[in-house]
């Protein structure tokens, strides 16, 4: 499944609460399994779970916890360190790296998880493609950050 079809396909699915959205078992998981979510989630676009490195055929899929207004109420899980550790190590361009790969075209979906579970819900999604012109400071920054990283650190005696 292409990223544009899922994100038609959630548009669907954003504002629902999860009691009317999953079945009770899927429920007792959500709250004991984190990423439960995003796997629910992914299941009912109808997609298969996998454990390849994108979700979709051209982009990412990422949840993250959130208030009922959309502010962040956690930090966004991207990938292992080691997924990146010989890039780091061998300075690659950011564009070139296994993370520019998992970031480069994501749908992000907020989700709000304030009081009960069968009460947490989908908020609309943000679709971020770092190729368009409007992502393209997002973009820069998180090439800054990755050569940043990748620097070579000196120690100050």
């Amino acid at each position: 499944m292409r990223l544009a079809e899922a994100c038609e396909r959630f548009n669907s699915l954003a504002g629902i609460r999860f009691g009317d959205l999953f079945s009770s078992s899927d429920m007792d998981m959500i709250i004991i399994n984190k990423g439960k979510t995003g796997q629910s989630l992914e299941l009912a676009l109808g997609m298969h779970l996998s454990s390849t490195n994108l979700d979709f055929d051209d982009g990412e899929l990422k949840t993250n916890k959130c208030d009922a207004f959309g502010n962040p109420k956690e930090t966004v899980f991207i990938t292992q360190i080691s997924s990146v550790i010989d890039q780091l190590i061998q300075h690659y361009p950011f564009e070139d790296t296994h993370l520019y790969e998992k970031i480069s075209n994501i749908l992000y979906v907020p989700v709000c998880k304030d009081g009960n579970p069968k009460n947490w819900m989908f908020l609309p999604s943000i679709h971020i493609n770092l190729a368009l012109p409007q992502f393209s400071q997002l973009r820069q920054i998180w090439r800054n950050d990755w050569s940043d990283t990748i620097k070579p650190h000196t120690q100050v005696i």
